[in-house]
């Protein structure tokens, strides 16, 4: 008796372990609450998440659209809190490639991000000087930036 108790605490403690990390990790599908996935369904149409994970108490959906892979993050009740796509550096405006242009000459656009949220849209830029990067900026369409 003394032998299966040993291997079956082990098990059981390292289940319970694994369950209570469920935070920050994939999760299938059929485990996202309706109210996430109707949200999904609305706020980006006609697109099939490949991937769910849930971070930080939000769910976040993974996804291709039109060649650019995009997270959208719902609160748990289907409440969406923005929509990050990745752009390509080409696609930027050009008002937002010539300020970066004129305020970081010594800068490139490593990464572009179009975000969008609830209260604004704008594009989040990762400046690179010298193979490191050292900035992130957010700017409007327009070029003005963002504090």
């Amino acid at each position: 008796m003394r032998l299966f108790l040993y291997p079956a605490c082990i098990a059981l403690c390292t289940a319970f372990s694994l369950t209570s990390c469920d935070d920050d990790h994939d999760i299938p599908g059929h485990r996202v609450p309706g109210s996430v996935q109707e949200a999904f369904e609305q706020q980006i149409p006609n697109v099939t998440p490949y991937d769910w994970e849930k971070e930080n108490g939000l769910y976040k959906a993974e996804f291709y659209k039109d060649g650019h892979e995009g997270e959208a993050w719902f609160q748990p009740d289907g409440t969406w809190v923005r929509t990050e796509t990745d752009v390509r550096i080409s696609e930027l405006p050009q008002a937002v490639t010539d300020y970066v242009s004129t305020n970081y000459p010594t800068h490139h656009i490593d990464d572009a991000e179009w975000v969008e949220t609830p209260a604004q849209s704008y594009y989040a830029l990762e400046l690179e000087k010298n193979g490191v990067r050292d900035k992130h900026i957010r700017i409007l369409p327009d070029g003005e930036p963002l504090n």
